[in-house]
């Protein structure tokens, strides 16, 4: 058995035999679940278009879905999944001249924004590279072995819009909506590190790396910063203390993510894109599971007042 280190996967590590064992249950699909719906339709709309009859397979929010995110001609709605797929880049080392290369691995979009920017430490299999030149047109970054007593590691921020709402709720009369979310990751600089120690801190214009999954957030009154103003605490910290002190409520670090920006990284953004005092939480890049949307269920149980 090979396991990640997510919550359900240690479980049957430490259970193998409710996995080898255990009779198949039924495979129930969360049809309430939006995020997982849309997956299935794709996947089916691949297959074969899908049309008005289908309604009965997938409920009444499937035609809703169909329109907004399907393609529709003569035979249904459908959708290409090679569309989909995530872009990479494709790191290349130049070696004594420009001309002689050599195609080392490709790295997902995903990846890329964290591993491939000029001038920081390339890692590959123990061989350190540095990065010379990134085209974010042709998806190709260059770089040169180097023998560095150093690493580097990337300066970013996260910024999380929600786009729309699917469920309404409160946790101790605070509103809480559950939707989609749009998350926006930029990297805007790099620290080299030796030994823990920060050597120099570089600046970079790169640009930023969107996409879109489930999320919930719960909108703090004003009344909350002023609050945190008169005793002199920073805003920005309370929030992000507040956020993991939900998540450590569940086993829920590999699944569910928050916003964990630090203070300067919230002085790089610019005044009309801070948001107002908000706890956000979305589903971790890749899951869909709706991990996040069975704690935005539980969350009036997790959260004392």
């Amino acid at each position: 058995m090979v396991a990640d280190p997510f919550p359900v996967d240690q479980h049957y590590i430490e259970n193998p035999s409710e996995l080898f064992d255990a009779s198949i249950d039924d495979l129930i699909v969360d049809t309430d679940n939006e995020l997982i719906l849309e997956a299935h339709l794709q996947c089916a709309g691949y297959e074969i278009p899908l049309t008005d009859a289908d309604e009965k397979w997938f409920g009444t929010s499937m035609l809703g879905i169909c329109e907004r995110r399907l393609q529709k001609d003569m035979e249904g709605w459908h959708v290409s999944i090679r569309g989909a797929q995530e872009d990479t880049y494709m790191v290349v080392e130049v070696r004594h001249r420009e001309q002689d290369t050599y195609m080392l691995e490709e790295v997902e979009f995903s990846r890329a924004l964290f591993e491939l920017y000029e001038g920081g430490v390339f890692m590959r299999q123990g061989e350190s590279f540095i990065v010379k030149e990134v085209s974010h047109e042709s998806k190709v970054a260059k770089v040169q072995r180097a023998d560095v007593n150093y690493i580097t590691s990337p300066r970013d921020v996260t910024l999380i819009e929600p786009l729309q709402t699917y469920r309404v709720s409160s946790i101790n009369n605070y509103p809480a909506e559950y939707g989609r979310v749009n998350v926006s990751v930029k990297v805007f600089g790099f620290y080299k590190l030796r030994a823990g120690t920060i050597l120099d801190a570089v600046e970079l214009m790169t640009p930023p790396w969107e996409r879109q999954t489930a999320g919930f957030w719960i909108d703090l009154p004003p009344v909350i910063s002023e609050q945190l103003k008169e005793e002199t605490i920073d805003r920005a910290a309370a929030i992000h203390a507040a956020e993991h002190a939900f998540l450590n409520q569940f086993a829920l670090s590999e699944d569910v993510k928050t916003d964990c920006r630090v203070a300067k990284e919230e002085d790089a953004i610019s005044e009309s894109k801070k948001r107002p005092p908000r706890l956000v939480f979305y589903d971790a890049a890749g899951r869909t599971g709706g991990v996040v949307a069975r704690a935005f269920d539980h969350g009036k149980s997790s959260v004392n007042p």
